[in-house]
């Protein structure tokens, strides 16, 4: 997770609008694995080694357990699941 904060003045419908927030955003993960290829263990031979093809998957995941308030247009979590 990730402490952040903002400030913002906007004029919405006529009106002057004033927006303060602080407090922790969304927390993000990121998952990655390789499937093929990759560094060899360290043996005499290493000085020698060719790296060919490597071929991994990832994943960026995010939970939205920010603060978050469904009245107000900023804000900094999502509140998407």
């Amino acid at each position: 997770m990730h402490y952040s904060s903002f400030s913002a003045d906007s004029i919405v419908t006529g009106q002057a609008r004033t927006r303060e927030m602080s407090g922790l955003g969304d927390p993000r993960f990121h998952f990655s694995i390789n499937l093929l290829g990759g560094s060899r263990p360290f043996s005499e031979g290493v000085l020698r080694y060719q790296q060919n093809l490597i071929v991994g998957v990832s994943v960026p995941v995010s939970a939205p357990l920010g603060q978050y308030d469904n009245d107000k247009l900023l804000n900094l979590g999502n509140n998407r699941w």
